[in-house]
């Protein structure tokens, strides 16, 4: 069997992406992706100091599960939500009400006095967040044609990808 490529593809030259706009969306998603796991490296000595020192570690790796866990669960639970109100504002202010959030959750889980507040900002800045990505996967659909479609892709996957690494370096 012998796989074909689709002729006319291989005969159009790819549209230029929007530099500015790819830089933008790299970098949301850089940021995105170290808002979600910025968590996993901080959370189980913020957990353990809430606990104190003579705290259960059973108990302390549950809470922290669920501090990292919470942003996300509360994304799952508004993404179709943000969706909808996209398609009504607009892309701009979605993304900025999802970034804006992600700053104030991040604050506030690093200011936190305790566990509950903790868990709160992380659940609190989920149900906005998840504009982010909303937003930014249907504003490369609607900006791309076929020919660069696939490398805006790329781009907001790789910005993901570094962002998920960042807090890793940065605890070591």
């Amino acid at each position: 069997m012998v796989l074909r490529s689709d002729s006319r593809r291989d005969q159009e030259e790819d549209s230029p992406l929007d530099k500015q706009q790819t830089a933008a969306i790299w970098f949301n998603q850089l940021t995105q992706g170290i808002y979600i796991t910025l968590p996993y490296t901080l959370a189980v000595y913020m957990v353990r100091n809430f606990e104190g020192s003579g705290g259960n570690e059973e108990l302390i790796g549950r809470n922290t599960g669920l501090l990292a866990a919470a942003a996300s669960a509360a994304q799952a639970m508004t993404s179709y939500l943000w969706g909808t109100i996209s398609d009504h504002t607009g892309r701009k202010p979605v993304l900025m009400v999802g970034n804006i959030s992600a700053c104030i959750s991040i604050l506030a889980l690093g200011l936190a006095p305790n566990y509950n507040v903790a868990i709160l900002s992380r659940f609190i800045g989920g149900l906005f967040t998840s504009s982010t990505g909303v937003a930014v996967k249907t504003i490369i659909a609607e900006s791309c044609d076929a020919t660069n479609q696939a490398k805006a892709m790329g781009y907001m996957t790789a910005g993901w990808g570094v962002g998920t690494i960042v807090p890793l370096l940065a605890d070591s």
